[in-house]
């Protein structure tokens, strides 16, 4: 399988995929990048594992490593981040307080920086892994950098919608609308071989074409905050917003007439599985 490298320029070929480890055994990937939890997008991955101790994903310079006690709190609870060659920092959160390393060591990837803890806001014992890369001022994500998972299970498309501001409408195979203007959207969500649970994690790719011509593209490749807002790419489209929490996600207007419109929405997980979902509308019922 072929990572998708495509838009993140030459920075990822630089660091050498090979050298990235995950941070703990066996890790169950159990939030995904862009996935929408409350009114915050998750710009890293959470691993459940059996094991305890989280590790150096690659070698680098130990520089924070905060007790969920210091003050002001942080919502990573405690927490460690190592700089690393190419301007990226890696960052563990949500680890036990009392197993943190000193500020300013050199850890060797593999080696142990502490332990899982679930600290701060998380519910459960996880880490989450975030990567920073302080060069372009943005998140990356996680899983273009790790080793891959195996995972055979495709994502779900659960409906398309088309809202006109009015009117909300669930769209058939087959579907007629009073002719207009409207937004398309679909609930979709992914769920990982080894979490197969009731996790609903977002997908890495959704892409809407329209009789053929791509709308609509979201790529979870990298977030940027600005203004207290993150925004997912590369985009295709003003919305470059995750799904939310239910796995809602708006792409495009598209305007509906008297001749069939061919919708077809394509949803891709990290690991390369597809699921294609095609509906026709027509334009002109009466509202």
């Amino acid at each position: 399988m072929s990572r998708p490298l495509a838009g993140l320029g030459l920075l990822f070929l630089t660091v050498g995929l090979s050298a990235w480890q995950w941070p703990v055994e066996s890790p169950v990937v159990i939030g995904t990048f862009g996935q929408r939890t409350g009114d915050t997008i998750l710009r890293g991955v959470e691993l459940r594992s059996s094991a305890t101790d989280v590790t150096a994903v690659e070698r680098g310079v130990v520089v924070a490593a905060r007790s969920e006690f210091d003050r002001p709190p942080s919502g990573l609870g405690a927490f460690v981040a190592l700089e690393h060659d190419q301007g990226l920092l890696s960052i563990y959160a949500h680890l036990d307080s009392e197993h943190l390393p000193v500020v300013g060591a050199v850890v060797e990837a593999g080696e142990t920086i502490g332990r899982v803890g679930g600290s701060g806001p998380m519910v459960v014992r996880a880490v989450r892994l975030l990567i920073f890369d302080r060069v372009r001022q943005r998140y990356v994500n996680p899983l273009l950098l790790l080793p891959d998972l195996v995972d055979r299970v495709r994502p779900t498309v659960e409906a398309v919608y088309a809202s006109d501001g009015d009117a909300f409408y669930n769209l058939a195979e087959r579907s007629e609308l009073p002719a207009g203007s409207y937004l398309i959207s679909a609930r979709v969500f992914d769920r990982t071989t080894a979490a197969a649970s009731a996790s609903r994690l977002a997908p890495y790719r959704v892409t809407l074409r329209v009789d053929g011509e791509e709308h609509f593209r979201l790529t979870a490749d990298h977030a940027t905050t600005s203004g207290g807002v993150t925004a997912l790419g590369p985009a295709t489209a003003d919305r470059a917003a995750a799904a939310d929490p239910d796995g809602l996600v708006a792409m495009s207007r598209v305007d509906i007439g008297p001749g069939d419109r061919s919708l077809e929405l394509t949803v891709r997980d990290f690991a390369g599985n597809e699921t294609m979902y095609r509906v026709v509308v027509r334009g002109g019922g009466d509202r």
